[in-house]
């Protein structure tokens, strides 16, 4: 069993892009049924009355999966279940995401949950085929075991060949040609279709279709409903004899001679049908079509779940390397932990959530003395990261050029309106410098707001000038506030991941106020940074938070 591993766990944000829509099919309950969200960015699925997908088995933990959606893309977060998660064949490693395909299976045993995103592009999907449903089921019935059982040696020599071409497969549509070629060469029907399945007749979807070369069948006859709902159970069937055939009013006006339906099994829910059948003219099937076929669709389901699961590994390895770089291009251009410039003592605390953190930290000392500043960037990952390098380093090099804080982030921000990938791409920002020989504190408050002056007695929250978050419009000039230094001023900047926080047991957010309970008295900016992320931790119940947390906190005297 392959267990796949990544280092990144966040809740979705609120000013995430668009959310995705997603579909689940739910299939091991009583009955199956099927969910679609067209606005959530997260799913909580677990046995607890208040999850979004409520499964009702002793196995299943109470919160026991979470599925969160992250500019445009869906992951699954195993939250720390008993029996644990697979998707596409892969065990999550507990608390840590994967990105998931628009088309998934997920195992949450005993139940098996089908997920389809709404981003599946037209060109991957296949054609609605021509349903016909007034099929009388008793004209279906299921194929035993001796039946299944015999294989001739040509029909053997032709599996042989039939495995190699359905294993050389690359995609699912690839399976589906292979196999629908073999079932033309190896069963005597004349005309053979593989059908996507996604828990429902109505998504029913054509991916191959092959035409015997002496058949009079053509690619848009129908097909039976009645027959796909019977392989639905996971049980090949055929249609009964030519007498009953005819009984079939939806069938009949057709031709149909004979059929054959398998479905194709990726353990544990049926993912496509072979469909196989024969007009009045055709030849008649060979003794041991459904033997062949049954071995057919055996094979293609191996060769599916192979290729998901493959998919999937491929998908984290992209993912890790993606990762890295970001993770070296961020870490190249953070301060250090602790550090001392012209008199100011700092202490900073970074811990990434999602992927790679989006938050921004950045010192820069000059001629108008020491710069401090803390950001967010919108959204997480790769794209967050390379926002935040190209940020910081603007920040730094206009500071550098000798502007003024107001005017570097105003230049700061013109330069990301110009530059952005996306409309919704934005940061907040919040700059303090430190100007001893003046004696003020120069701040300029980005659509930010989470900054706290401290004193030994007191923490109030900075009222600066400023303007809205950095990058939403061309040309928007920012100001600045100065704050005299007093005896012990200290400056604590952080951002809203430490007071969005939720607790753990349905706890409020964090908040400001259990902030400032941490700063009081306290000796050095490292101890107030260590109170803070032990009450934190605390109030998480956790180790692992939310989102992305930055606390930067500098003795300013």
């Amino acid at each position: 069993m392959t267990r796949l591993d990544s280092s990144f766990s966040d809740a979705s944000k609120s000013q995430d892009s668009g959310a995705a829509s997603l579909r689940l099919c739910i299939e091991g309950g009583a009955e199956p049924r099927t969910v679609t969200f067209d606005s959530v960015r997260e799913i909580v699925v677990g046995r607890d009355a208040t999850a979004l997908v409520r499964l009702p088995h002793d196995a299943v933990s109470r919160q026991h999966l979470r599925l969160f959606q992250r500019d445009g893309r869906w992951f699954a977060e195993d939250l720390g279940s008993r029996h644990g998660t697979m998707v596409d064949g892969v065990l999550l490693s507990p608390r840590r995401p994967i990105p998931v395909g628009h088309s998934a299976t997920i195992l949450v045993r005993p139940f098996a949950l089908r997920l389809e995103s709404g981003s599946i592009s037209e060109s991957t999907r296949g054609l609605r085929p021509h349903l016909a449903d007034r099929d009388d089921s008793s004209l279906v019935r299921t194929l035993n075991e001796e039946e299944l059982g015999s294989l001739n040696g040509r029909r053997l020599a032709l599996l042989l060949q039939a495995a190699e071409a359905i294993n050389s497969a690359r995609d699912e549509r690839g399976v589906a040609e292979a196999a629908t070629d073999a079932l033309i060469t190896g069963t005597g029907f004349a005309r053979a279709l593989a059908l996507r399945w996604s828990g429902s007749i109505e998504s029913l979807e054509t991916l191959a279709v092959r035409i015997g070369s002496d058949a009079d069948a053509v690619p848009s006859a129908r097909v039976s409903s009645t027959m796909l709902k019977a392989a639905a159970s996971g049980s090949p069937v055929r249609l009964e004899d030519v007498a009953a055939i005819r009984e079939a009013e939806s069938i009949a006006g057709s031709g149909v001679a004979a059929a054959l339906c398998a479905p194709i099994v990726v353990p544990p829910l049926v993912e496509a049908f072979l469909y196989l059948d024969s007009q009045r003219r055709s030849a008649r099937p060979n003794p041991d079509a459904a033997a062949f076929c049954h071995l057919v669709a055996k094979l293609s389901g191996l060769a599916l779940g192979n290729l998901r699961r493959m998919a999937a590994e491929q998908r984290q390895r992209d993912l890790e390397q993606k990762l890295d770089a970001a993770r070296h291009a961020q870490s190249s251009l953070l301060p250090a932990e602790r550090g001392e410039r012209d008199g100011c003592r700092w202490r900073l605390f970074m811990r990434p959530g999602l992927l790679v953190a989006g938050d921004i930290a950045g010192v820069h000392g000059g001629p108008a003395g020491v710069t401090f500043f803390v950001g967010d960037v919108r959204g997480k990952g790769v794209e967050a990261a390379i926002v935040m390098t190209m940020v910081a380093s603007h920040l730094s090099a206009c500071l550098s050029e000798g502007m003024s804080l107001a005017d570097a982030v105003t230049r700061t921000g013109c330069f990301l309106h110009r530059h952005r990938r996306d409309e919704a791409d934005f940061v907040s920002l919040f700059a303090a410098q430190i100007d001893r020989r003046a004696g003020v504190i120069r701040t300029v408050d980005a659509g930010h707001g989470l900054a706290l002056e401290i004193d030994q007695e007191r923490a109030v929250a900075v009222q600066s000038g400023g303007g809205t978050v950095l990058g939403i419009a061309p040309d928007l000039q920012y100001e600045a506030s100065e704050l005299p230094i007093r005896p012990g001023s200290r400056l604590l900047l952080m951002t809203d991941g430490v007071v969005e926080q939720h607790g753990a047991d349905g706890k409020g957010m964090f908040g400001m106020d259990a902030v400032s309970a941490c700063t009081g008295g306290a000796p050095s900016p490292e101890s107030v940074v260590e109170r803070i992320c032990a009450a934190l931790r605390s109030h998480a119940g956790s180790d692992e938070f939310a989102d992305d947390v930055t606390i930067l906190c500098v003795d300013a005297q």
